[in-house]
């Protein structure tokens, strides 16, 4: 799933993509390569599993600045078909950058990133949840047939010992 979100900053290249650096971190993004106009982030493992938590999803931001203009995408690579949640979560990380960049206030940038945190940890709760209810049901699944099997079984031998006689 990708997303892209421009804005406009009258901000110089350096302070933007500093400021970039420092929520993305916040959000437990790594940086992967950087150059004076443009930043790229990543955190994940290389390739999704089927019942991944979304913070071990391949997930990646890149941050061009180009003319006070800031193209901010980000995309997150789901096992299967993308959910709400991801939209979601990408979502908050694009609209909080720009609220992050274009305050001018520290006070107010520092309640921005913890809010906007908070909020992340709250989709990525819900999605995990989910997650780990997939897991569980598919477990009790395999039990229940593997019980079934060995039912069926002994109802077999049972029979059998019945017959024979």
């Amino acid at each position: 799933m990708l997303v892209e979100h421009s804005f406009i900053s009258t901000l110089e290249p350096a302070e933007v993509l500093e400021l970039s650096h420092d929520l993305l971190l916040a959000f437990g993004f790594e940086p992967r390569a950087v150059s004076a106009d443009r930043a790229e982030f990543g955190r994940g493992k290389k390739k999704p599993a089927q019942f991944s938590v979304m913070e071990d999803l391949p997930q990646s931001c890149i941050v061009p600045f180009a003319r006070a203009r800031v193209d901010f995408s980000a995309v997150l690579q789901p096992f299967h078909k993308a959910k709400t949640e991801h939209r979601e979560f990408l979502l908050t990380i694009a609209t909080t950058l720009e609220a992050y960049v274009s305050s001018e206030n520290e006070t107010v940038r520092a309640t921005i990133a913890m809010q906007k945190v908070q909020e992340l940890q709250s989709i990525e709760q819900t999605f995990d949840d989910s997650v780990r209810r997939k897991k569980r049901n598919r477990r009790i699944g395999c039990w229940v047939l593997i019980l079934a099997l060995v039912l069926f079984v002994v109802a077999l031998f049972v029979l059998g010992t019945i017959f024979v006689r």
